[in-house]
């Protein structure tokens, strides 16, 4: 019976220790290597290279990917709508790099506490096995760096975009704005200002995303903890059950037993 009574107070403080631990690693650097090569097509490799009057954007390893753009001085194809269609391919491929990272940390975290298809609480986890699956061992995680250095090339990419648009950027006149040399750095600065509201989102996501993926680690490692200290008090429960039901056989043997001391 005291077996159960332990058992149950030390999975208690299992599960303070995973509530407590907001400074925990996320990931290990195992499962960090099996995420990124899951990923490793959809890096975001983006690059603006220039080839003679041609503005080559897009990614480095996709040439059916990049933007070709007409820079000829005095003649140049850069317009407004170029830039979007650059900008929005960028924005695409990054998004999509960071989606499978994310959906692909998930898929590591549900099978790791979860039998495989059964959705059903794997038995219960020791200390141990709680500090490795916490990730405060000693390793290191570089989940949160790849993304990171990811969401730095991005901005890089979408800021050197509007450089080159400043640079060789067409507006194209109209009867109440001509063609001039403000309107196209002010063409400029409006990309510019969007792009700066792009990189803060970005950012803001990424942190709200590595927050959310931690308090779920958490939640899903609690439901197997507190699953675990439900069995054992069951078995418990079980327990104080077969020890009644003894008591109560043994009752009509000692009609004139007492149960106190000395009586």
């Amino acid at each position: 019976m005291f077996k159960f009574i332990k058992k149950a107070q030390a999975l208690m403080l299992s599960v303070v220790l995973a509530t407590t631990l907001t400074h925990a690693q996320a990931f290990a650097q195992e499962q960090t290597s099996t995420v990124i090569e899951a990923c490793a097509d959809l890096e975001f490799k983006y690059v603006i290279e220039r080839d003679g009057d041609t503005l080559r954007i897009g990614d480095i390893d996709d040439t059916t990917d990049q933007v070709e753009i007409d820079v000829t001085e005095g003649a140049s194809e850069f317009t407004p709508d170029k830039f979007r269609e650059a900008y929005e391919k960028a924005g695409l491929k990054y998004h999509q790099y960071a989606q499978c990272i994310f959906d692909k940390a998930v898929e590591e975290v549900v099978p790791d506490w979860f039998a495989q298809g059964a959705g059903v609480p794997q038995a219960c986890i020791d200390q141990g096995e709680l500090t490795e699956k916490l990730g405060i061992n000693g390793n290191t995680t570089t989940l949160a760096s790849s993304l990171i250095l990811a969401n730095q090339a991005y901005e890089v990419h979408l800021l050197g975009l509007t450089d080159q648009f400043l640079l060789h950027g067409k507006v194209e006149a109209t009867e109440s704005s001509p063609v001039t040399a403000k309107a196209i750095i002010d063409t400029s600065e409006t990309f510019r200002e969007l792009v700066k509201i792009e990189l803060s989102n970005t950012a803001f996501a990424l942190d709200a995303a590595f927050a959310k993926l931690k308090e779920m680690r958490q939640a899903y490692l609690m439901h197997v903890q507190l699953s675990c200290l439900l069995d054992n008090l069951k078995d418990y429960r079980d327990s104080l059950e077969k020890l009644r039901r003894a008591i109560l056989d043994m009752e009509p043997r000692f009609d004139s037993a007492s149960l106190t001391c000395g009586g």
